[in-house]
Protein backbone atom coordinates (compact mmCIF):
# COMPACT_ATOMS: atom_id res chain seq x y z
CA UNK A 1 0.00 0.00 0.00
CA UNK A 2 1.03 3.46 -0.85
CA UNK A 3 2.05 5.77 1.94
CA UNK A 4 0.48 9.31 1.59
CA UNK A 5 2.62 11.56 -0.55
CA UNK A 6 4.28 13.64 2.28
CA UNK A 7 5.28 10.42 4.17
CA UNK A 8 7.02 9.59 0.62
CA UNK A 9 8.95 12.92 0.98
CA UNK A 10 6.83 14.98 -1.77
CA UNK A 11 5.25 18.02 -0.98
CA UNK A 12 2.11 19.19 -2.57
CA UNK A 13 2.07 23.12 -3.63
CA UNK A 14 -0.23 24.27 -6.40
CA UNK A 15 -1.12 22.01 -9.11
CA UNK A 16 2.05 19.80 -8.56
CA UNK A 17 4.34 18.06 -5.98
CA UNK A 18 8.01 18.90 -4.71
CA UNK A 19 10.14 17.42 -2.85
CA UNK A 20 13.09 18.75 -1.01
CA UNK A 21 16.45 16.52 -0.80
CA UNK A 22 19.65 17.90 0.25
CA UNK A 23 19.01 21.71 -0.53
CA UNK A 24 17.20 20.95 -3.63
CA UNK A 25 13.72 21.00 -5.15
CA UNK A 26 12.56 18.68 -7.23
CA UNK A 27 9.19 20.07 -8.76
CA UNK A 28 6.84 18.18 -10.66
CA UNK A 29 3.62 19.43 -12.63
CA UNK A 30 3.75 22.64 -10.29
CA UNK A 31 4.64 26.35 -9.27
CA UNK A 32 6.75 28.12 -7.31
CA UNK A 33 6.13 31.02 -5.51
CA UNK A 34 9.35 33.56 -5.53
CA UNK A 35 9.35 37.10 -4.42
CA UNK A 36 8.51 38.53 -8.18
CA UNK A 37 5.37 35.61 -8.70
CA UNK A 38 5.09 32.04 -9.64
CA UNK A 39 7.47 29.88 -11.26
CA UNK A 40 6.65 26.71 -13.10
CA UNK A 41 9.07 23.54 -13.35
CA UNK A 42 8.89 20.71 -15.38
CA UNK A 43 10.95 17.68 -14.74
CA UNK A 44 13.78 19.37 -13.25
CA UNK A 45 15.96 20.17 -9.70
CA UNK A 46 15.53 24.20 -8.11
CA UNK A 47 18.10 25.40 -5.60
CA UNK A 48 17.29 29.17 -4.23
CA UNK A 49 20.08 31.35 -3.26
CA UNK A 50 20.05 34.74 -2.15
CA UNK A 51 17.26 35.47 -4.77
CA UNK A 52 18.91 33.37 -7.27
CA UNK A 53 17.62 29.97 -8.57
CA UNK A 54 20.05 27.09 -9.92
CA UNK A 55 18.60 24.53 -12.51
CA UNK A 56 19.85 21.52 -13.45
CA UNK A 57 18.32 19.92 -16.24
CA UNK A 58 14.85 21.33 -15.80
CA UNK A 59 12.31 23.74 -17.59
CA UNK A 60 11.13 26.51 -16.11
CA UNK A 61 7.52 28.08 -17.29
CA UNK A 62 7.51 32.02 -17.41
CA UNK A 63 4.68 34.39 -18.70
CA UNK A 64 5.42 33.49 -22.23
CA UNK A 65 6.52 29.51 -22.36
CA UNK A 66 8.86 27.21 -21.54
CA UNK A 67 13.13 28.28 -20.64
CA UNK A 68 15.58 25.71 -20.44
CA UNK A 69 18.56 26.12 -18.46
CA UNK A 70 21.71 24.03 -18.77
CA UNK A 71 24.27 24.80 -15.91
CA UNK A 72 23.43 28.25 -14.86
CA UNK A 73 21.51 30.75 -12.79
CA UNK A 74 18.42 32.75 -13.09
CA UNK A 75 17.35 35.69 -11.26
CA UNK A 76 13.61 36.59 -11.50
CA UNK A 77 12.89 40.51 -11.10
CA UNK A 78 9.35 42.10 -12.21
CA UNK A 79 9.30 40.08 -15.37
CA UNK A 80 13.12 39.52 -16.02
CA UNK A 81 15.42 36.59 -16.09
CA UNK A 82 19.36 37.65 -15.42
CA UNK A 83 21.13 34.63 -16.51
CA UNK A 84 24.67 34.22 -15.07
CA UNK A 85 27.04 32.19 -17.26
CA UNK A 86 24.47 30.05 -18.94
CA UNK A 87 22.48 29.03 -21.69
CA UNK A 88 18.99 29.17 -22.72
CA UNK A 89 17.02 27.19 -25.21
CA UNK A 90 13.92 28.72 -26.80
CA UNK A 91 12.09 27.04 -29.50
CA UNK A 92 14.66 27.70 -31.90
CA UNK A 93 17.71 26.46 -30.39
CA UNK A 94 20.05 27.48 -27.53
CA UNK A 95 21.33 30.95 -26.96
CA UNK A 96 24.05 31.83 -24.97
CA UNK A 97 23.82 35.08 -22.41
CA UNK A 98 26.63 36.62 -20.87
CA UNK A 99 26.37 39.15 -18.04
CA UNK A 100 22.71 39.85 -19.23
CA UNK A 101 18.86 40.38 -18.45
CA UNK A 102 16.26 38.65 -20.67
CA UNK A 103 12.62 39.87 -20.64
CA UNK A 104 10.58 37.03 -22.54
CA UNK A 105 7.09 37.89 -23.98
CA UNK A 106 5.49 35.79 -27.30
CA UNK A 107 8.62 34.45 -28.26
CA UNK A 108 10.20 37.62 -28.06
CA UNK A 109 13.63 38.29 -26.04
CA UNK A 110 14.25 41.42 -24.44
CA UNK A 111 17.91 42.16 -23.58
CA UNK A 112 19.09 44.78 -21.52
CA UNK A 113 22.95 45.28 -21.57
CA UNK A 114 23.60 42.04 -22.32
CA UNK A 115 25.36 39.99 -25.04
CA UNK A 116 23.77 37.11 -26.87
CA UNK A 117 25.83 34.57 -28.97
CA UNK A 118 24.57 33.13 -31.89
CA UNK A 119 26.02 30.54 -34.51
CA UNK A 120 27.88 33.50 -36.17
CA UNK A 121 29.56 35.20 -32.84
CA UNK A 122 28.74 37.57 -29.89
CA UNK A 123 25.67 40.24 -30.91
CA UNK A 124 24.76 42.89 -28.27
CA UNK A 125 21.39 44.36 -28.06
CA UNK A 126 20.83 47.59 -26.06
CA UNK A 127 16.82 48.26 -25.16
CA UNK A 128 15.27 45.94 -27.72
CA UNK A 129 13.30 43.05 -28.41
CA UNK A 130 15.10 40.00 -30.49
CA UNK A 131 13.15 37.23 -31.98
CA UNK A 132 15.15 33.91 -33.17
CA UNK A 133 13.69 31.61 -36.14
CA UNK A 134 15.85 29.43 -37.85
CA UNK A 135 19.15 31.45 -37.98
CA UNK A 136 17.39 34.72 -38.31
CA UNK A 137 17.34 37.18 -35.84
CA UNK A 138 14.45 39.91 -35.95
CA UNK A 139 14.72 43.36 -33.89
CA UNK A 140 12.06 45.18 -32.63
CA UNK A 141 12.76 48.74 -30.92
CA UNK A 142 16.77 48.19 -30.24
CA UNK A 143 19.67 48.14 -31.02
CA UNK A 144 22.54 45.23 -32.84
CA UNK A 145 25.83 46.22 -32.20
CA UNK A 146 28.21 44.10 -34.87
CA UNK A 147 31.98 44.57 -35.59
CA UNK A 148 31.53 47.43 -37.53
CA UNK A 149 29.57 49.61 -35.32
CA UNK A 150 26.10 49.67 -34.06
CA UNK A 151 23.20 49.09 -36.58
CA UNK A 152 19.92 50.24 -35.48
CA UNK A 153 16.58 47.98 -36.95
CA UNK A 154 13.09 48.21 -36.77
CA UNK A 155 10.48 45.81 -37.51
CA UNK A 156 13.25 43.62 -39.79
CA UNK A 157 14.72 40.33 -39.75
CA UNK A 158 18.67 40.07 -40.25
CA UNK A 159 21.38 37.64 -40.59
CA UNK A 160 25.33 38.00 -40.25
CA UNK A 161 27.54 37.32 -43.07
CA UNK A 162 31.34 38.41 -43.10
CA UNK A 163 30.24 42.25 -42.17
CA UNK A 164 27.63 42.24 -44.06
CA UNK A 165 23.81 42.04 -43.05
CA UNK A 166 21.20 40.12 -44.55
CA UNK A 167 17.72 41.55 -44.49
CA UNK A 168 15.00 39.90 -46.16
CA UNK A 169 15.09 41.04 -50.27
CA UNK A 170 18.83 42.09 -49.96
CA UNK A 171 22.25 42.66 -48.15
CA UNK A 172 22.91 46.43 -46.53
CA UNK A 173 26.57 47.55 -45.11
CA UNK A 174 27.40 50.03 -42.89
CA UNK A 175 29.05 53.49 -43.92
CA UNK A 176 29.60 56.28 -41.84
CA UNK A 177 26.33 55.64 -39.88
CA UNK A 178 23.95 54.84 -42.99
CA UNK A 179 22.78 51.40 -43.95
CA UNK A 180 23.39 51.29 -47.68
CA UNK A 181 21.44 48.72 -49.76
CA UNK A 182 21.79 46.72 -52.88
CA UNK A 183 19.89 48.64 -55.48
CA UNK A 184 19.41 52.15 -53.67
CA UNK A 185 18.62 53.36 -49.98
CA UNK A 186 15.37 52.35 -49.78
CA UNK A 187 15.08 49.07 -47.28
CA UNK A 188 11.94 46.59 -48.05
CA UNK A 189 12.31 43.82 -45.33
CA UNK A 190 9.00 41.74 -44.59
CA UNK A 191 6.72 44.21 -46.10
CA UNK A 192 8.07 47.28 -44.89
CA UNK A 193 9.07 50.35 -46.75
CA UNK A 194 11.33 52.84 -45.07
CA UNK A 195 11.64 56.11 -47.03
CA UNK A 196 13.40 59.91 -46.27
CA UNK A 197 12.18 62.90 -47.75
CA UNK A 198 9.29 61.27 -50.08
CA UNK A 199 6.25 60.33 -51.31
CA UNK A 200 5.20 56.72 -51.91
CA UNK A 201 1.84 55.54 -54.16
CA UNK A 202 0.19 52.78 -53.24
CA UNK A 203 -3.14 51.02 -53.91
CA UNK A 204 -5.30 53.12 -51.08
CA UNK A 205 -4.01 56.64 -52.19
CA UNK A 206 -0.61 58.66 -51.49
CA UNK A 207 0.63 58.02 -48.66
CA UNK A 208 3.38 61.00 -47.31
CA UNK A 209 5.75 59.84 -45.10
CA UNK A 210 8.28 61.56 -42.89
CA UNK A 211 11.49 60.21 -41.03
CA UNK A 212 9.55 56.66 -40.87
CA UNK A 213 8.04 53.06 -42.14
CA UNK A 214 5.34 52.40 -43.78
CA UNK A 215 3.53 48.41 -43.75
CA UNK A 216 0.43 47.96 -46.29
CA UNK A 217 -0.89 44.78 -45.70
CA UNK A 218 -4.21 43.50 -45.55
CA UNK A 219 -5.50 46.75 -45.26
CA UNK A 220 -3.66 48.15 -41.98
CA UNK A 221 -1.29 51.16 -42.51
CA UNK A 222 1.51 51.74 -39.86
CA UNK A 223 2.84 55.05 -39.83
CA UNK A 224 5.30 56.92 -37.43
CA UNK A 225 5.25 60.27 -37.63
CA UNK A 226 3.55 61.09 -40.98
CA UNK A 227 -0.01 61.81 -42.46
CA UNK A 228 -1.90 59.62 -44.41
CA UNK A 229 -4.18 60.24 -47.02
CA UNK A 230 -7.45 58.07 -47.62
CA UNK A 231 -10.70 58.39 -49.40
CA UNK A 232 -12.26 59.95 -46.46
CA UNK A 233 -9.97 62.71 -46.06
CA UNK A 234 -6.23 63.14 -44.30
CA UNK A 235 -5.90 61.32 -41.44
CA UNK A 236 -2.75 62.60 -39.06
CA UNK A 237 -1.12 59.05 -36.86
CA UNK A 238 1.31 59.72 -34.23
CA UNK A 239 2.49 56.14 -32.94
CA UNK A 240 -0.59 54.05 -34.13
CA UNK A 241 -1.77 51.90 -36.77
CA UNK A 242 -4.84 52.62 -39.09
CA UNK A 243 -7.06 50.03 -40.62
CA UNK A 244 -9.84 51.55 -43.60
CA UNK A 245 -12.15 48.36 -43.71
CA UNK A 246 -15.68 48.40 -44.29
CA UNK A 247 -16.09 51.80 -42.76
CA UNK A 248 -14.18 50.72 -39.36
CA UNK A 249 -11.19 53.59 -38.60
CA UNK A 250 -8.79 51.98 -35.98
CA UNK A 251 -6.28 54.06 -34.00
CA UNK A 252 -3.71 54.01 -31.61
CA UNK A 253 -2.71 56.88 -29.93
CA UNK A 254 -3.36 59.77 -32.96
CA UNK A 255 -6.26 62.43 -34.17
CA UNK A 256 -8.43 60.88 -36.78
CA UNK A 257 -10.58 63.87 -39.37
CA UNK A 258 -13.65 62.81 -40.86
CA UNK A 259 -16.03 64.69 -43.00
CA UNK A 260 -17.92 65.46 -39.90
CA UNK A 261 -14.96 67.47 -38.05
CA UNK A 262 -12.07 65.83 -35.79
CA UNK A 263 -12.33 63.25 -33.88
CA UNK A 264 -9.81 62.37 -31.26
CA UNK A 265 -9.41 59.35 -29.97
CA UNK A 266 -6.87 57.49 -28.16
CA UNK A 267 -7.14 53.71 -27.41
CA UNK A 268 -10.79 53.07 -29.57
CA UNK A 269 -12.62 52.36 -32.14
CA UNK A 270 -14.54 54.59 -34.70
CA UNK A 271 -17.19 53.23 -36.72
CA UNK A 272 -18.81 55.54 -38.90
CA UNK A 273 -21.20 53.96 -41.39
CA UNK A 274 -24.22 52.48 -39.12
CA UNK A 275 -24.33 55.66 -36.64
CA UNK A 276 -22.13 53.73 -33.54
CA UNK A 277 -19.33 55.78 -32.47
CA UNK A 278 -16.86 53.69 -29.87
CA UNK A 279 -15.03 56.06 -27.88
CA UNK A 280 -12.90 55.42 -24.51
CA UNK A 281 -10.54 58.57 -23.25
CA UNK A 282 -11.32 61.17 -25.63
CA UNK A 283 -13.58 64.05 -26.83
CA UNK A 284 -16.19 63.32 -30.46
CA UNK A 285 -17.27 66.72 -32.27
CA UNK A 286 -20.55 66.11 -33.76
CA UNK A 287 -22.93 68.22 -35.88
CA UNK A 288 -24.12 68.93 -32.13
CA UNK A 289 -21.97 70.22 -30.87
CA UNK A 290 -18.93 68.52 -28.40
CA UNK A 291 -19.79 65.51 -26.48
CA UNK A 292 -16.91 63.80 -23.73
CA UNK A 293 -17.76 60.15 -23.47
CA UNK A 294 -16.00 58.30 -21.66
CA UNK A 295 -15.86 54.66 -21.40
CA UNK A 296 -18.66 54.22 -23.35
CA UNK A 297 -20.27 53.89 -26.75
CA UNK A 298 -22.84 57.09 -28.49
CA UNK A 299 -25.41 56.22 -31.03
CA UNK A 300 -27.04 59.14 -33.01
CA UNK A 301 -29.56 57.88 -34.72
CA UNK A 302 -31.40 57.13 -32.77
CA UNK A 303 -31.05 59.83 -29.78
CA UNK A 304 -29.50 57.30 -27.46
CA UNK A 305 -26.19 57.87 -26.00
CA UNK A 306 -25.02 55.10 -23.83
CA UNK A 307 -21.58 55.32 -21.72
CA UNK A 308 -20.50 53.13 -19.05
CA UNK A 309 -21.52 54.63 -15.66
CA UNK A 310 -24.97 55.75 -17.09
CA UNK A 311 -27.12 56.23 -19.83
CA UNK A 312 -28.32 59.70 -21.81
CA UNK A 313 -31.69 59.72 -23.74
CA UNK A 314 -32.57 63.14 -25.54
CA UNK A 315 -35.60 61.91 -26.59
CA UNK A 316 -37.37 62.60 -22.87
CA UNK A 317 -34.96 65.20 -21.88
CA UNK A 318 -32.80 63.09 -19.43
CA UNK A 319 -29.38 63.02 -19.38
CA UNK A 320 -27.39 61.06 -16.87
CA UNK A 321 -23.51 61.26 -17.02
CA UNK A 322 -20.84 61.77 -14.44
CA UNK A 323 -18.21 63.94 -14.43
CA UNK A 324 -18.53 66.14 -17.40
CA UNK A 325 -20.31 68.47 -19.80
CA UNK A 326 -22.80 68.03 -22.74
CA UNK A 327 -23.34 70.86 -24.86
CA UNK A 328 -26.66 70.07 -26.80
CA UNK A 329 -28.35 72.58 -29.61
CA UNK A 330 -30.19 73.65 -26.59
CA UNK A 331 -27.24 75.12 -24.92
CA UNK A 332 -25.23 73.77 -22.12
CA UNK A 333 -25.87 71.39 -19.95
CA UNK A 334 -23.54 70.73 -16.48
CA UNK A 335 -23.82 67.37 -15.20
CA UNK A 336 -22.54 66.78 -11.38
CA UNK A 337 -22.88 63.45 -9.92
CA UNK A 338 -26.07 62.16 -10.84
CA UNK A 339 -29.23 63.32 -12.81
CA UNK A 340 -30.26 66.15 -14.82
CA UNK A 341 -33.12 67.43 -16.66
CA UNK A 342 -33.04 69.53 -19.92
CA UNK A 343 -34.07 73.24 -19.42
CA UNK A 344 -36.21 72.08 -22.70
CA UNK A 345 -38.43 69.66 -20.21
CA UNK A 346 -37.69 71.82 -17.00
CA UNK A 347 -39.60 74.72 -19.06
CA UNK A 348 -42.50 71.97 -19.48
CA UNK A 349 -42.88 71.04 -16.20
Amino acid sequence: MLLPARQRGWIKVRYGWIKVSGGWIKVRYGWIKMSCGWIKVRYGWIKVSCGWIKVRYGWIKVSCGWIKVRYGWIKVSCGWIKVRYGWIKMSCGWIKVRYGWIKMSCGWIKVRYGWIKMSCGWIKAMYGWIKVSCGWIKVRYGWIKVSCGWIKVRYGWIKMSCGWIKVRYGWIKMSCGWIKAMYGWIKVSCGWIKVRYGWIKVSCGWIKVRYGWIKVSCGWIKVRYGWIKVSCGWIKVRYGWIKVSCGWIKVRYGWIKVSCGWIKVRYGWIKMCCGWIKVRYGWIKMSCGWIKVRYGWIKMSCGWIKVRHGWIKMSCGWIKVRYGWIKMSCGSIKVWYGWIISELWMDKG
